[in-house]
Formats: structure tokens, C-alpha cells, sequence
């Protein structure tokens, strides 16, 4: 979970990384052993993130190559590359810097996004993305829901 987690603090991690990660392993298992298709439901101050969480990519290229031959995306898992990369500068420029939080991110992909009143926006979903990045501090709640519903 290295890249979910803030290597600006090294000896720490997010209680709330490590509760999601252990989410998704359940998510897997049941997806895998019991035959459902189940994703993340995620509850932040926005609404609701329908999910895959992604805990087993961190990338050291900027772009990515499409199934369209000549055409790329952005792979956002380079932003921890990135992190990483400005904060060993930091400190090497200032070698008693301390950061001010976790900062844990999670990487999140098949992202479908709702505003409040899940019962009434899952018919209706804010945006749709492949993928997409939170800080973890931003989710207040999460549960399983079927990949089906909305």
C-alpha cells in the first residue's frame, strides 16, 4: 500500500487506506469465489463514488497507451512518482521539513459519481470517468454495492 500512503512520513500509514484496501480484498474474493460483481460504494461530503479502488498500480510513465493505436491517457498513478520525486527535493533542500498530514491518495478506476440522494441520483450520475484520484481523508463511509445498480 506504499502508494497509497504518504512516504513523506516514513513509519506512518492511513488507518483509512488500510481499512479500504481490506474492502477491496473482500470485494475481490466475493467477485472471484462467489460469483457476484460487486464494486466500492464510497460516501463523501459531495455524494456518492461508485468504485474499483486500485492498489496495485503506481506508474512511471506520464501516458498510457490506448486499445486506439496512436492515441494515450493520462495515467494519474504518476502523480506518486511526481510526489515523491518533489518531496526528496524538499527535503534534500530542507532537511528538517515535516508534512503538515497523511496525504493519502487512492487510486480509483470504473468511477461512476453522485451527487447526494443516492436514491434519486443513481439514476442520474454527475460523471462517469476511468479513472480518478481521491485523498483518502475525503470519504466518510463506504459499503458494497452491486456493479449493476445505476
Amino acid at each position: 500500500m506504499e502508494s497509497q500512503n504518504s512516504n513523506d512520513k516514513p513509519g506512518t500509514y492511513s488507518r483509512k487506506s488500510a481499512t479500504l484496501w481490506a474492502l477491496e480484498t473482500i470485494k475481490e474474493a466475493l467477485n472471484k469465489n462467489k460469483g457476484t460483481d460487486v464494486q466500492v460504494l464510497l460516501l463523501t461530503s459531495y455524494g456518492f463514488i461508485k468504485c474499483d479502488i486500485d492498489f496495485d498500480t503506481q506508474s512511471t510513465i506520464l501516458l498510457k497507451q490506448t486499445d486506439i493505436e496512436g492515441k494515450y491517457e493520462l495515467d494519474l498513478t504518476y502523480i506518486t512518482a511526481l510526489r515523491n520525486t518533489f518531496v526528496e527535493k524538499l527535503k534534500e533542500e530542507t532537511p528538517n521539513v515535516k508534512a503538515q498530514d497523511n496525504g493519502a491518495i487512492l487510486y480509483l478506476k470504473n468511477v461512476t459519481i453522485y451527487t447526494n440522494g443516492l436514491s434519486t441520483a443513481l439514476a442520474n450520475p454527475t460523471v462517469t470517468l476511468n479513472d480518478f484520484v481521491i485523498f483518502a481523508d475525503q470519504i466518510t463511509g463506504f459499503s458494497l454495492i452491486p456493479r449493476t445498480v445505476g
